[in-house]
């Protein structure tokens, strides 16, 4: 947008008869207006390049949004074939995703985790699940890697199940580990 001009004033010479000598733009006022045109033409540049850079930061930020949404299960290919290429066969390991922390395990050149969601706790035959996919779907097996099938009634499986009172006690356990795993890596591995 351009600015309004000022309005025009001459300066009018007069002489001490009253007579008219010149009429004559103010040159102060000139100067005045060249001032403020420049200042709002650097404003307006300053202003255009804050845009530019909003706009930037914009597009980097639907960038790392969709990088965010398409990650979001802390693994990748890339990361399911450098575990494939580190983990030994029939080794135990700690694998930490999705801010939890599992039991990892390699037989037979495939990845297992140790099933431990509460929803299978009475499901004697879900053990493992396999680590084959990065968006989570999965294969469960029983204690020999061998496929569940998995019952239509899901009511308790026979042999001992988790009474209201374990189930808050493990919960309990797990905020202290988690408050001490905090508190580790706050202090460098210190406890304090």
């Amino acid at each position: 947008t351009e600015a309004q001009p000022f309005l025009k004033i001459p300066e009018l010479n007069v002489s001490s008869d009253d007579t008219i000598l010149s009429i004559e733009p103010d040159s102060q006022q000139q100067e005045t207006e060249e001032v403020i045109m420049n200042s709002n033409k650097d404003e307006e540049n300053r202003l255009q390049e804050k845009i530019d850079q909003l706009t930037t930061v914009m597009s980097n930020g639907e960038i790392i949004k969709d990088f965010l949404d398409s990650t979001s299960h802390q693994l990748t290919y890339f990361g399911l074939h450098e575990l494939h290429n580190h983990l030994a066969e029939q080794s135990i390991c700690v694998f930490f995703r999705n801010n939890h922390f599992s039991t990892i395990t390699k037989q037979n050149g495939i990845l297992y985790l140790l099933v431990t969601d509460l929803g299978y706790a009475n499901v004697s035959e879900v053990m493992w699940e396999k680590l084959d996919e990065i968006n989570g779907n999965t294969e469960y097996t029983d204690v020999f890697f061998t496929k569940s099938e998995l019952r239509q009634n899901m009511g308790a499986a026979s042999g001992p199940s988790l009474s209201k009172e374990l189930v808050l006690a493990q919960r309990s356990r797990s905020e202290a580990d988690y408050q001490l795993a905090l508190n580790l890596s706050k202090n460098g591995g210190n406890v304090i």
